[in-house]
């Protein structure tokens, strides 16, 4: 390249271009509160969570509704590895947030381990997500990996 032909810009130092991808995550309609989600990684975590859990179920996800300031997810359960209390066919799985945390898609397969919550008055039962709660989408390998968690929960007890 010679002198005359530089270019004048370089996308690192010209105001114009920033070096830094979208998050991908993101869409219009979220609150400026919400930040990355944190996703449980390991099979440390994975047993913990697990024995800490009031439900672990594989589950598929049939629709997604934003209620105030919470979302609701309808969910098909497939498979339960545990249950601490009753749970049918379908439920609803409530995320206290409408952030996308944890991002979970419609018409998916996910291993799910949710606690159970029940408001002061206990006239609220339901079945909570928390926004760093174990979900992972679904895949034969998982299956095999929830078998045989109960053994080690003696030290999370």
């Amino acid at each position: 390249m010679y002198p005359t032909q530089r270019s004048q810009a370089r996308p690192h130092q010209d105001a114009r271009f920033q070096n830094v991808l979208p998050r991908q995550d993101t869409s219009p309609d979220l609150p400026s509160y919400c930040r990355r989600c944190k996703k449980s990684k390991g099979k440390s975590q994975r047993i913990q969570q697990y024995c800490q859990k009031d439900f672990v179920f594989r589950g598929r996800i049939l629709g997604k509704r934003v209620v105030g300031s919470e979302t609701r997810y309808d969910v098909q359960v497939k498979e339960t590895y545990k249950n601490l209390y009753p749970i049918v066919h379908r439920e609803y799985v409530w995320v206290p947030n409408a952030c996308d945390c944890p991002y979970i898609l419609v018409k998916r397969e996910y291993i799910i381990m949710a606690r159970r919550h029940v408001n002061f008055e206990q006239t609220l039962n339901r079945i909570l997500l928390e926004h760093n709660s174990f979900v992972r989408l679904w895949q034969p390998r998982e299956d095999l990996m929830m078998r045989d968690l109960d053994k080690y929960c003696q030290r999370y007890s």
